[in-house]
């Protein structure tokens, strides 16, 4: 059935794109517009009509004639009805989307003094696929159960589950790396020193910087995946 609204460019560019299933982030890379042009376009401040490079670049991300983000008035616009591949492809593109991994959740990493990270079989974690598609291994994935304050200014809170990927180097300065320390492990902010040695830094004021003469690295955390209300 065909549509027929009447509505700026910019309402028409949000109908469009929500139709298709986009956010303003995956418009932006499609099309090689920013996303606050976009957004300042959807929401009519300071931008209430494109030039033709802009139309082009929407239609193409779009699949839509760029001829309909060019009329200056406010006309009732007529979209032309979805074909039964363009509805594939979005049922394809909304169910990738939702498909889940799952990821084994190993034991307990301290987040505060270190100590014995408890190893055990905890359960799963479920992650979307489509949100570590650029994670290389993403079947090696696993997750740890948080114990302790020293992460609090990450809200990252005890009881809580981060992802985590198997690493043994700190790629990443500042980020959040599970460490060994001896016998001992512990979650924290790690960096180097101009002393070539490791600074392990928490969000809590409570707790003090550490730089151990001796650092392994297990891993590094790439989110904070919350609590489980079931365990």
């Amino acid at each position: 059935m065909n549509t027929m609204v009447e509505e700026t460019v910019g309402q028409l560019i949000k109908r469009i794109r929500e139709e298709k299933g986009l956010s303003q982030n995956k418009l932006a890379k499609l099309s090689g517009i920013d996303r606050s042009y976009i957004s300042q376009l959807e929401s009519g401040k300071r931008v209430t009509s494109i030039s033709l490079k802009t139309a082009r670049a929407l239609s193409s991300a779009l699949k839509v004639q760029p001829e309909i983000f060019l009329s200056d008035d406010k006309t009732p616009i007529e979209l032309p009805p979805k074909s039964i591949d363009n509805l594939f492809e979005e049922f394809k593109q909304k169910f990738e989307a939702l498909e889940m991994i799952e990821v084994p959740i190993k034991g307990y990493i301290p987040a505060g003094y270190p100590c014995i990270k408890e190893e055990g079989n905890l359960g799963f974690a479920y992650v979307a696929k489509e949100s570590v598609k650029m994670v290389p291994q993403p079947q090696a994935l696993y997750a740890l159960l948080v114990q302790g304050e020293s992460l609090i200014g990450d809200q990252i809170f005890p009881g809580d589950r981060l992802l985590v990927k198997p690493q043994s180097e700190v790629d990443v300065q500042g980020k959040i790396y599970i460490c060994r320390i001896g016998n001992e492990c512990t979650a924290k902010h790690v960096s180097a020193t101009p002393e070539g040695r490791y600074r392990l830094k928490a969000t809590n004021d409570h707790f003090e910087d550490l730089e151990p003469s001796e650092l392994e690295i297990l891993g590094r955390a790439l989110r904070n995946l919350g609590k489980d209300t079931e365990l």
